[in-house]
Parts: C-alpha cells; structure tokens; sequence
C-alpha cells in the first residue's frame, strides 16, 4: 500500500487530554499517544525528525531518523522528560521509505511531503501535539478514543 497524498484529517491533541496535566509533549505523553495509534495498526514503524528535547536532539537535523517499531518507539519516548519540537512518522511495515526524499521540521506544512506514512504526529514545545492521518478510516477510530479538536487547513 503507497499512500503518498495530503492527509484525510488532522486533530490537535493537548496534554489534558491524555494524561490530565497541562503541560503537554512528555515523554510520557508522547508515548501514550503513539501506544494510541499503534493500537490503530500493528506493525507500525516509527521514525523521528527534527526531534529535540531537554537533554538530547536525534541525528541530522531534518532528516528523519528510524527509531523502531511499535512496542520499542514508545519504550524509548516513554524515558523523555520533556519534548520542545519534532516530527514522529509512523509507516506500515511492507511500506517503509528506502530513503527520504524531503527534510522534515516541525514547522513545515504538515504532510508537505508524508513519504508514504501512515501517521504523522508533530511535537510543538509544551502546548500540543498535532496528529494527521493519511486514511480517514484511522482518524475515525482516533477520535473515537481521544477527545481532540479537528484541524482546519
């Protein structure tokens, strides 16, 4: 399956949301809401960009960056305190990117260049996380689950 288009939806998500506080975009935040859309579809490979947080920054910047699959992804987030921005891009097993065509900031347009992801979820600072989901199908489920506000572009 190649789904290389603009996505179907996108929902803004804050930390209240997921675990009560008001701070959003913890490690542990982040990791509930990836366990959230793993729960979607299994399998799911996940690689970071342009991810930045209190004590450490992953690889080059820009160029996403495989961080591994489902159950390992949120293992390795859940031990962040505290994430200022990034760009998380979860992809279907047997759809994975030979290499990436585009540099991915978190301030870019969302899905500008999705390269085949499934999900794509952006980091910003401490306020809220931004999900954007290439099948509608996913994003029904979602909103069925986590209660978040659609994204109007």
């Amino acid at each position: 399956m190649n789904i290389d288009k603009r996505p179907q939806l996108g929902f803004r998500v804050v930390g209240h949301e997921l675990d009560g506080s008001e701070v959003c975009c913890t490690g542990r935040q982040t990791a509930l809401l990836l366990q959230k859309l793993n729960e979607l579809h299994t399998g799911t490979v996940w690689y970071a960009s342009d991810l930045v947080w209190s004590t450490g920054v992953v690889g080059e910047p820009g160029t996403p960056m495989y961080l591994g699959d489902d159950v390992k992804t949120v293992e390795v987030l859940s031990g962040i305190d505290q994430f200022f921005s990034g760009i998380l891009l979860g992809f279907e097993k047997g759809n994975l990117p030979k290499s990436f065509k585009a540099k991915h900031f978190t301030e870019d347009m969302p899905y500008s260049e999705n390269e085949g992801a499934l999900f794509e979820v952006r980091l910003f600072d401490t306020t809220y996380f931004e999900v954007y989901f290439s099948d509608a199908k996913f994003a029904n489920k979602f909103i069925s689950t986590v209660r978040c506000d659609l994204i109007n572009h």
